[in-house]
């Protein structure tokens, strides 16, 4: 075969699938880094006994990594979307990994609290940076489902999560889950660093070819549809933690279930989460060809459903009844973010996917610190989980309302 023909054949191979490398790769960050944030809701029994905790103080140690996560959120808009994709993911992931290694070693209520906020700063880093990645390499007719499938590792991460740290917890000690926890992702962060290629802005269609307008905070607050998609963000994402991080307490308290069945339930949820990421961002892209609204206007509506039964259904319930409520639970509250992701990056342009999506999860990661506390003080005040799910299915329902002023960008 003459040199030609061989560079030609090597191009079109780099082509066809280095794209879906890139989008494995990233997913897999995605995955180990949310591994390590779901590190404590998932051990949140154990830890609560272990430091005897009030639900209150649960809720607020379940959000600390949030703390970090919101301020790095917010300082990524303004000093680090010049990084590449590769040095955000490897000193983001570093940051998760040695902090919850040293938490690992911490006795005491406000040391989890410090290691676990400055863990947290790591996921704050590394979720704009993949976001970047992913709008370079993938084709725009496919970008809700790809997002979606990288979001699809916050979902595989709850589930081995919630599969695998209550069984080392239980049969050694919550030691042994946060040093294996934390020494995965640091590792993650090793192989991100050296197989982590950046596309070459010149020859990347879903960029413009024209200089880069500056584009930051105040051009942002003058999109309100922007706005508004990310406050129907906050509410949904503040829904989706509630569950996520309260569901193992709920099932070992009301329903007097083990941890580590609890931990199996829990996964179950997560998985229906991942399969639900795939599902919608597929619904979206190729049903409704790139329409984001009515899909999330559906799983609002069908999360609202499943809610209202999930806060009234019996204790005596069959476990396995309960598994699959949980599962599409799981797919409709925890499958909307690939859609949103991509709803709020297409409200801007490509070019300023960075600081656009910096904007969006800041405000994102701020509800996960306001609403799991807020759910964790109703418990606290009223003694039932049940009336908080009921509050979590009317925010649910306001999210949907706001979704209905939002208008769409037809040409994205």
């Amino acid at each position: 075969m003459s040199k030609p023909l061989q560079e030609l054949k090597s191009l079109n191979h780099k082509i066809t699938y280095m794209p879906w490398m890139m989008l494995l790769l990233l997913t897999a960050c995605m995955l180990l880094g949310y591994f390590g944030m779901s590190s404590v809701p998932t051990l949140a029994p154990l830890i609560k006994e272990e430091l005897t905790l009030t639900p209150t103080q649960v809720g607020a140690l379940m959000v600390s990594f949030y703390v970090g996560t919101t301020i790095t959120a917010f300082a990524y808009m303004f000093f680090l979307d010049g990084y590449k994709v590769r040095t955000s993911l490897s000193i983001g992931l570093f940051l998760i990994g040695l902090f919850i290694l040293f938490a690992s070693y911490s006795k005491g209520y406000w040391l989890y609290f410090i290691f676990l906020a400055v863990a947290g700063a790591g996921y704050g880093i590394i979720n704009p940076a993949i976001n970047k990645g992913v709008i370079a390499w993938v084709p725009k007719n496919v970008r809700g489902t790809a997002i979606s499938i990288k979001q699809v590792g916050v979902m595989l991460g709850g589930s081995l999560s919630a599969a695998t740290l209550p069984v080392i917890a239980v049969t050694y000690s919550i030691f042994y889950a946060l040093f294996f926890t934390g020494i995965l992702i640091v590792v993650m962060g090793w192989i991100a660093f050296f197989f982590y290629k950046e596309k070459d802005k010149e020859t990347n269609d879903n960029f413009a070819k024209k200089e880069m307008k500056p584009y930051g905070v105040l051009e942002i607050l003058k999109n309100k549809n922007l706005l508004l998609v990310t406050v129907t963000g906050m509410i949904l994402v503040g829904a989706q933690f509630s569950y996520f991080m309260y569901l193992a307490l709920y099932l070992t308290n009301d329903f007097k279930y083990s941890v580590i069945l609890a931990g199996t339930l829990l996964s179950t949820a997560s998985a229906g989460g991942a399969l639900g990421r795939i599902l919608w961002g597929g619904v979206s892209d190729f049903m409704f060809k790139g329409a984001r609204k009515t899909v999330l206007q559906i799983i609002c509506l069908s999360s609202f459903l499943v809610c209202l039964i999930l806060a009234s259904i019996p204790t005596d319930t069959s476990v396995i009844f309960i598994g699959i409520l949980l599962f599409m639970y799981g797919m409709t509250i925890g499958g909307w973010n690939g859609v949103m992701q991509a709803f709020a990056i297409e409200l801007a342009e490509p070019e300023h996917v960075g600081v656009v999506s910096s904007f969006f999860l800041s405000f994102i990661f701020l509800a996960t610190l306001s609403f799991p506390f807020f759910f964790g003080l109703v418990i606290e005040t009223v003694g039932s989980y049940r009336i908080s799910w009921v509050l979590s299915a009317i925010t649910i329902v306001l999210a949907a309302v706001l979704l209905l002023f939002i208008k769409e960008n037809k040409q994205q």
